[in-house]
């Protein structure tokens, strides 16, 4: 036991010696974690189930991790070795033991190794604290959950109980966060997860058949009616949640914007909002508009003429090019545009700039202090400057 000689004595008969779990082995004793058979007081993600180890007196035993803070056994009140985990044990426990340390930061927990991840169903805290169920991963290291809230927020909106408390997720309302933003607080038992997994999937289904519907049923948007208070592809941050959002129209007394997570999470909707966000920051690139307005203008059959009319809009009066045209600018077809020993451009980011070498499709360009290497074709494809 990590305990003084002289505090032994008020160990219970039978608890005197019990295995324990090395984490971190020092030069005079290890770091671990004891293991006993008096478990059910403690919570499923304070405890791991481990078979057949041997107990003091020599005979077999069902035994539990229990991942307290880290305690420190000297060498000489280490008995015997007992066991060694097949290695891929250590992946399930570093995830109890991060769980503990991230409910208890003062206290100190060693781990295998230092960063396993995320899984469906876990229970994970953002920077501001707030519960979150994990739903999944996404591409480009985004993460998927569902905030947990203490009431009902919507009629789909579904109960997960947790340490006795009852909390509320909404499917309908996803947020996105990266890796870094988001840390592991709790781990659920996998029959919850299943349950809560199904539930989740049939208010999506049902949300997904809603909207279809509603598409189909709704009147299109009259795009002659549609106004711009702002640029297409301005970009909001709503000050209160730092999310970003990309303006496209406007309509009686609605606006319509793409929200950015959507956009870099692949998922093209518009939002419907009657607010509007007072804090521009940005604009997106011609390019980032053609492509949203191609992909929003296939799935979304209700804002297609309205769409159509935004991209007619914005090419003529508000992109890079018409940009060009307005200040009286050069204007040849792509096929003209060939690159030239100090020509002259202006780029949409990095912005006037002077040719200094040309290697095939590559140029080499001095803007200011700074060169950078650019592809000429992408450049004029996608109208990424003009010609001074």
């Amino acid at each position: 036991m990590p305990v003084e000689e002289e505090d032994l004595r008020w160990i219970p008969s039978g608890h005197e010696k019990r295995p324990y779990l090395v984490v971190k082995v020092g030069e005079d004793g290890f770091w671990g974690y004891p293991m006993s058979t008096s478990h059910k007081k403690y919570p499923f993600d304070k405890k791991m189930f481990c078979k057949n180890l041997y107990g003091s007196n020599g005979v077999v035993k069902d035994s539990y991790i229990l991942f307290f803070p880290s305690v420190y056994i000297p060498e000489d009140h280490v008995l015997y070795f007992d066991s060694k985990l097949p290695k891929q044990w250590e992946h399930a426990i570093d995830r109890r033991i991060l769980c503990q340390k991230h409910q208890h930061f003062y206290q100190q927990y060693f781990t295998f190794h230092s960063n396993p991840g995320f899984e469906v169903g876990d229970l994970v805290k953002n920077k501001t604290g707030q519960l979150c169920f994990f739903y999944k991963k996404l591409s480009g290291g985004k993460n998927e959950v569902f905030l947990m809230c203490h009431k009902r927020t919507t009629d789909l909106s579904i109960m997960i109980s947790f340490r006795k408390h009852h909390f509320w997720i909404d499917p309908s309302d996803p947020k996105f966060y990266e890796e870094n933003e988001i840390f592991l607080f709790s781990i659920m038992q996998k029959n919850e997860v299943n349950e809560i997994i199904g539930s989740i999937q049939k208010v999506i289904k049902k949300i997904t058949k809603s909207l279809l519907i509603k598409e189909i049923n709704e009147e299109n948007i009259i795009p002659e009616k549609i106004s711009f208070l702002y640029e297409p592809g301005t970009v909001f941050e709503d000050i209160n949640s730092k999310e970003t959002y990309i303006y496209f129209f406007s309509y009686k007394e609605f606006h319509y914007f793409l929200p950015d997570s959507w956009y870099e999470n692949d998922r093209f909707s518009l939002y419907e909002s009657k607010l509007l966000f007072n804090s521009p920051v940005a604009s997106v690139s011609d390019y980032e508009m053609k492509t949203m307005l191609a992909r929003l203008k296939s799935v979304h059959g209700k804002y297609y003429l309205a769409l159509k009319k935004v991209e007619k809009e914005y090419w003529e009066k508000y992109s890079f090019s018409s940009l060009q045209k307005e200040k009286g600018m050069e204007e040849r077809s792509p096929a003209s545009l060939k690159p030239k020993i100090n020509m002259k451009i202006v780029h949409e980011s990095f912005g006037e700039g002077v040719i200094q070498k040309i290697d095939g499709d590559h140029v080499l360009v001095l803007f200011g202090n700074d060169t950078k290497t650019l592809n000429w074709k992408f450049l004029v494809d996608h109208h990424k400057f003009y010609i001074l």
